[in-house]
């Protein structure tokens, strides 16, 4: 595999609170490669190590599988299937841990994105898709269209109201950075009754720049 250096370099090249596009997209590969290793009733045991990876053509693959179904002494005990299907993924998270994304460095969604990852209360495959869509390695584009959907597929706001007053969310509040808006969001600001203390009008703000202008939305800072 490539120098650690080089790999850290292009983890926060473009931006220190937003992953690159091509780790994001590596990444989901990652994840996604995981899962069809898994489909073939095999494991792999050591992606926690960078020898296990290597580069080519500008894309990580995964080698030196390790084990398969066969290995174990009852291959019908699925708990320790899925057990060793969360360790392989666990492994390759804390290789992104310990040596490429970024370690020793403050970084909240990357963060957010390795706690997932002892997340246990998913099937497996949902639990693989729902790592692989995470808005960590979501591009620009891609995130601000979560904003719109957490917005359109809630069905009880005033749940998701409290779910984003808790704890996790506090430093998004204080939002309110009129002064600092473009032209045009502050125009779309004005529009609607937005509290600025309170983070779902956050996410229906960012939703509704979303959708009023997506391209500006997504290279332009709204907030720190």
């Amino acid at each position: 595999m490539q120098d650690d250096n080089d790999l850290k370099k292009e983890a926060s090249r473009e931006d220190s609170d937003i992953l690159s596009i091509w780790w994001g997209n590596e990444i989901r590969n990652l994840l996604q490669t995981i899962k069809h290793i898994h489909s073939h009733k095999l494991f792999h045991m050591g992606l926690n190590k960078m020898e296990n990876y290597v580069v080519v053509d500008d894309q990580i693959k995964i080698i030196n599988i390790q084990s398969s179904f066969a290995d174990l002494e009852d291959v019908e005990n699925t708990t320790k299937l899925r057990t060793l299907r969360i360790d392989d993924l666990k492994a390759l998270r804390n290789m992104l841990k310990e040596r490429i994304l970024l370690p020793g460095v403050p970084w909240i969604d990357r963060d957010y994105f390795f706690v997932f990852f002892d997340n246990v209360k998913y099937e497996y495959p949902t639990f693989v898709n729902k790592l692989a869509s995470h808005p960590f390695l979501l591009t620009h584009e891609k995130r601000m269209e979560c904003f719109r959907n957490i917005v359109r597929r809630s069905t009880n706001e005033s749940k998701l109201k409290g779910i984003l007053d808790g704890k996790a969310f506090q430093r998004y509040r204080n939002w309110n950075r009129f002064g600092e808006m473009s032209s045009r969001f502050k125009k779309i600001y004005k529009c609607s009754k937005y509290d600025g203390e309170c983070v779902l009008d956050l996410v229906k703000f960012l939703k509704d720049v979303d959708l009023d202008h997506p391209s500006e939305a997504v290279d332009t800072e709204i907030m720190a």
